[in-house]
């Protein structure tokens, strides 16, 4: 009987070897997963924290610039020549959105003229130049006003020659729609486009 046992046991020893060679073949390999997947992460964290790195770099720049740009006399900051109409012409179409309403006329000269203002008989000494601006504005009373209140906004420096308001339509609720005509003189620095 101690035969068959030994040999029982010789067998339930060779068998319970073999399952402790394959778990530990099975935790070497989950070890080893771990570790490739812990490297990965690594990996991925630093590049994030490289990501991180030069975004921040780049926003100290920009406000760095930002600040320089700030600092600027107003005749720097201004596009040059008649690419400024331009600026004025794309930030005006983005303001007549934000104020839900229309621009139905823009027109510009191609000709600069030394800057003569309004408020006086003799042309502006320094690099100054203007361009005589057209435009018509298409909307609600409210509408029209505020695009013409937030023209500061634009950044460009301009002058009004007129604005001439009339009641285009009414509506059942009371509200005008009006038309705006406007003449005005964006300011430009020479030279550029």
């Amino acid at each position: 009987m101690m035969y068959i046992g030994e040999i029982f046991n010789s067998r339930f020893l060779a068998s319970l070897n073999k399952a402790l060679i394959v778990m530990a073949v099975v935790f070497g390999l989950g070890i080893g997963a771990l570790s490739v997947a812990a490297m990965l992460q690594g990996s991925s964290i630093n590049s994030m924290k490289e990501e991180i790195e030069s975004k921040s770099k780049a926003i100290v720049a920009a406000q760095e610039a930002a600040k320089l740009e700030k600092e600027k006399p107003a005749s720097e900051k201004v596009p040059n020549g008649l690419a400024a109409v331009s600026a004025f012409q794309t930030r005006l179409n983005k303001l007549v959105v934000n104020n839900k309403c229309l621009l139905t006329q823009f027109q510009a000269s191609d000709q600069m003229n030394p800057f003569v203002s309004t408020f006086s008989s003799a042309a502006a000494n320094g690099p100054w130049t203007q361009v005589e601006v057209k435009m018509n504005l298409q909307g609600s009373t409210q509408a029209v006003v505020e695009t013409l209140k937030d023209l500061d906004q634009i950044g460009i420096p301009y002058e009004f020659t007129s604005v001439e308001m009339s009641r285009t339509q009414a509506s059942a609720t009371g509200e005008a729609t009006i038309g705006a005509n406007v003449s005005l003189r964006v300011l430009t620095i020479p030279g550029g486009a």
